[in-house]
């Protein structure tokens, strides 16, 4: 009751007194009857931190049992109680009445609330909202966006991927393209090699990295010798990524040029990668063929 009471207060006051009464609570969920609802009452506060804090109960305890509370919570005047209730949503696993009310809540005048919603969408791997994440990746917010992607990659299905191809064209906000890129990672199609290739020359050097990552997947040489060639970046960060990806790919035909970029590289972590890298791959040189070969499907390079 003390904590409960606590919860009232906005701000990391509040949230570490909701974490604990979700900790007590969760002790007695066995036991048949539910310690929150004896807090609270059948009505749940519709506004300010009392109710945040509750939806952040609700999401941590992940009883299916709340969902008609922060389905209502869904409809609060107060935008932080809507991202919160939202949010908590996307932690209660389950075919529930969740799925569809979040799907809604893509509607929201807030794009916060938005935004929410398609990350517990995508937490959730609701099937039936795909739809409705392909229309939210066109939103005026680059952040609902953003969150839209991210959630369909999550859900990795088929229909999803000509439009993921559209936002990495079309979309102006690097973040979002950003989240599109992830989603060809592991199609194996020459399309998206060529796409991610090409994505390896970008001025962004946060898109350079995205593509760098997602062409671990394919077995191609050519994905290997624009991974090499990343290695000659002028950021540390691009060429970092670039031999860790290389030393994951296990293709020993950049033992070489990795040997050679490890003595001209200046930055010390990324010498540290680099070495790294080389370990790795004269490990998979030692092993039996059968051990590395390649895993995915890919296009023959």
């Amino acid at each position: 009751g003390g904590l409960y009471r606590v919860m009232v207060n906005p701000g990391r006051l509040g949230e570490t007194a909701a974490d604990a009464v979700a900790a007590i609570v969760a002790r007695g969920q066995g036991e048949g009857h539910d310690d929150l609802e004896l807090l609270v009452g059948g009505a749940w506060p519709q506004s300010g931190a009392l109710a945040r804090n509750l939806s952040r109960v609700a999401g941590k305890l992940r009883s299916v049992r709340h969902v008609p509370h922060l389905v209502s919570q869904l409809g609060s005047p107060d935008v932080g109680v809507r991202v919160a209730a939202a949010a908590a949503l996307g932690q209660i696993p389950g075919d529930h009445e969740g799925v569809s009310a979040l799907s809604f809540a893509l509607a929201d005048e807030e794009a916060q609330v938005r935004a929410a919603a398609c990350r517990s969408l995508g937490l959730l791997g609701a099937g039936p909202a795909v739809q409705s994440l392909l229309s939210a990746t066109t939103d005026t917010s680059p952040m609902v966006r953003a969150a839209a992607v991210s959630a369909l990659v999550a859900l990795d299905n088929p229909v999803a991927l000509a439009r993921l191809r559209a936002i990495i064209v079309e979309d102006p906000v690097p973040t979002v393209v950003v989240q599109a890129i992830a989603g060809l990672g592991h199609t194996g199609l020459d399309q998206d090699l060529t796409m991610l290739m090409s994505l390896c020359t970008s001025q962004d050097h946060e898109v350079v990295k995205a593509a760098a990552r997602a062409l671990q997947s394919f077995d191609a040489h050519r994905a290997t010798a624009a991974l090499l060639g990343l290695l000659s970046h002028d950021r540390w960060d691009v060429r970092w990524a670039a031999a860790e990806v290389l030393a994951a790919r296990r293709d020993l035909t950049a033992l070489g040029p990795l040997r050679a970029s490890v003595q001209r590289e200046n930055d010390t972590l990324v010498r540290e990668v680099l070495e790294d890298a080389i370990a790795r791959l004269e490990q998979v040189q030692l092993d039996p063929p059968d051990h590395h070969r390649p895993t995915h499907r890919g296009v023959a390079g």
